[in-house]
């Protein structure tokens, strides 16, 4: 017992030994597995803000692209070209014609209000035309309508811009923005110059080709790459670069930049004219340019957010290159990821692994200590089993020899103990034998096809002879129609089960209260097989013992000693016999009045 325990002892240190060092292993593999998840997680909500990003910007930079390739001349309600001629080819004079706006024809939702200003002169807006050209827009171009709105928002514009914020007011704040990377255009004083590259906006309409959209948006970027938004970055490029054409003064037209004055956001770009600088910009519908930007993102960021940043911050990337605007994403859902990963899968596949090597390990260690406890068990048994009949052997084989029997009758008894005791020792050679030969699959049968009577009937005089000699009757019971069955068996193997069935009768129910009777049954046949029961009416077997009948060596030296000679290995020897002949040995749980064991055999064909 002593060694069992300190085997399991050792075993119990090696697994617990195995386990701690695969819960080390996989608390490194969880938590880098948790880091890379939430890694993978933030760069996907990364991602949404990066691609949010850029659309919001690919739709400000077509916006800032036109208004930035906005000639001039716009900026007034009607203009007269600089240059234009007659189907004839005749020059048309300076001031002849009259061109509208397009700013007048086609309004923008995204923008409230196109202005102009010169400092110390009153604002004007291209969509609010002068009082002498008022009833022309109203018949030819502008809605009575679209008018009253412009005059609302213009009137709006003023009381804003009027505003003290500083020296000058408002306008100042719009003047000292427009200063930002100008270009040189040539112009005439006669009139505002039109630029060829700027069509008219009812010309063209929304339909911009892929080329030109490029263009703009690229044109429009490498802008704000010199420029960022910043009073301070536009004072420093504030040094026009002119080009002068031959004959034609030179307007300075700066690029527009944006500007915030309170919530409004405005565009605006500064004009150095001859006589003297003026700012043209547009006062932006922020609240509806936010709702539109924000639904085109709605699919990656659902709860994101559009405001002022009035310069960058460390966190540039998430600023808006277009205009200065600060996206802030707010909470953004990811994809779901899988509940198990690929490494919790395989901590999980090695932790079962590790549990069934240590059940399997744990199931043969106790198989084999078991086995060598019952193996020591049986060699405590044999050696009882041995010694009986040869001290029997050696006591009277002595006093024959010595001719201390002189009685002839006393003689003819210790003969016949004699011959007894070499019966019961060459049946337990013959068990452990015939094990052997089963544990090394060495054994051989001889099958015949025989009839249940028949098979009866040359397996009958050894048992009844035992029988007898226990001071049992064997009662053979077999309808004519069952004997009639025929069984393909090996008849000595079929003697062999039966005899030991027969012989533990004997041994186990001589001490019981029932009659003396043994019974071997030929049960009715069902499907393949015929079935043969040996029944006795002894004391039966204990419900505790039943699970352990067919265990080879268990029992003991005392259990053997204190009981029925044997050394546990019938009943076990047995039942792998008939399984060698493709049948089976069970115990018959319901009969009661003693134990009934029943033999399954092949039938024949």
């Amino acid at each position: 017992m002593k060694r069992l325990s300190k085997t399991w002892i050792t075993f119990g240190g090696l697994a617990l030994v195995a386990a701690l060092s695969l819960g080390w292993l996989s608390r490194d593999v969880l938590r880098l597995d948790a880091e890379q998840r939430r890694s993978a997680a933030a760069a996907e909500r990364e991602e949404k803000v990066r691609l949010a990003l850029w659309r919001i910007d690919s739709a400000l930079a077509l916006l800032v692209a036109d208004e930035n390739a906005r000639s001039p001349s716009e900026f007034a309600a009607f203009y007269s070209p600089a240059h234009a001629w007659l189907p004839d080819q005749s020059p048309v004079a300076p001031g002849a014609l009259l061109v509208p706006s397009s700013l007048l024809e086609v309004p923008s939702t995204n923008h409230r209000l196109h202005f102009e200003f010169t400092p110390g002169r009153p604002i004007v807006s291209p969509q609010v035309p002068p009082l002498a050209l008022r009833s022309l827009a109203l018949t030819q171009v502008e809605s009575a309508a679209s008018l009253s709105a412009a005059e609302v928002q213009l009137e709006k514009l003023r009381e804003l811009l009027a505003q003290p914020a500083g020296t000058g007011g408002n306008s100042s704040r719009l003047l000292a923005a427009g200063a930002g990377t100008v270009q040189a255009v040539a112009s005439s004083r006669s009139a505002p110059i039109p630029q060829a590259a700027a069509p008219s906006r009812s010309a063209r309409g929304n339909d911009l080709s892929q080329s030109e959209v490029q263009a703009r948006a690229q044109n429009f970027m490498n802008a704000q790459q010199a420029n960022r938004y910043t009073t301070k970055s536009a004072a420093k490029n504030d040094t026009p670069k002119v080009e002068s054409l031959p004959g034609a003064d030179t307007t300075v037209v700066g690029r527009m930049v944006p500007a915030w004055l309170g919530k409004e956001l405005f565009l605006v770009r500064r004009l150095t004219a001859p006589d003297g600088p003026r700012v043209q910009g547009v006062w932006l519908d922020w609240p509806q340019l936010r709702r539109s930007l924000l639904a085109s993102v709605l699919d990656l960021v659902p709860e994101a957010d559009l405001v002022p940043a009035v310069s960058t911050s460390a966190d540039g990337e998430r600023h808006v290159a277009s205009l200065p605007l600060t996206l802030v994403a707010g909470e953004i859902s990811v994809a779901v990821m899988a509940p198990w990963s690929a490494l919790q899968l395989a901590l999980l596949a090695a932790w079962i692994g590790l549990g069934l090597a240590i059940l399997a390990i744990a199931g043969l260690l106790r198989g084999a200590l078991d086995l060598s406890e019952r193996r020591a068990e049986f060699v405590s048994a044999v050696t009882h089993e041995l010694r009986t009949p040869l001290t029997t052997f050696r006591i009277y084989s002595e006093m024959l020899a010595d001719d201390m029997v002189p009685d002839a009758e006393q003689r003819r008894q210790y003969l016949a103990t004699l011959c007894s005791e070499s019966t019961r020792l060459g049946h337990l050679v013959e068990n452990v034998l015939a094990y052997a030969r089963l544990e090394r699959g060495s054994a051989r049968n001889r099958r015949e096809g025989v009839s249940l009577e028949a098979l009866i009937d040359r397996v009958l005089p050894p048992l009844q002879e035992r029988a007898r000699q226990a001071g049992f009757e064997l009662r053979v019971e077999a309808e004519p129609s069952v004997a009639a069955s025929e069984v393909d068996v090996d008849v000595s193997v079929v003697e062999q089960i039966l005899f030991n069935l027969v012989d533990n009768a004997a041994k186990y129910a001589g001490g019981g209260p029932g009659e003396r009777t043994i019974h071997l049954e030929a049960l009715p046949v069902r499907g393949k097989f015929a079935f043969l029961r040996v029944r006795d009416h002894g004391q039966g077997i204990d419900a505790d013992l039943v699970g352990r009948l067919f265990e080879p060596f268990h029992r003991s030296a005392e259990k053997a000693a204190g009981s029925a000679p044997g050394v546990g290995l019938g009943l076990s020897l047995c039942r792998n016999l008939s399984r060698s002949l493709g049948g089976d040995l069970r115990h018959d749980r319901t009969v009661r009045d003693g134990a009934a064991f029943i033999l399954s055999l092949p039938r024949r064909g």
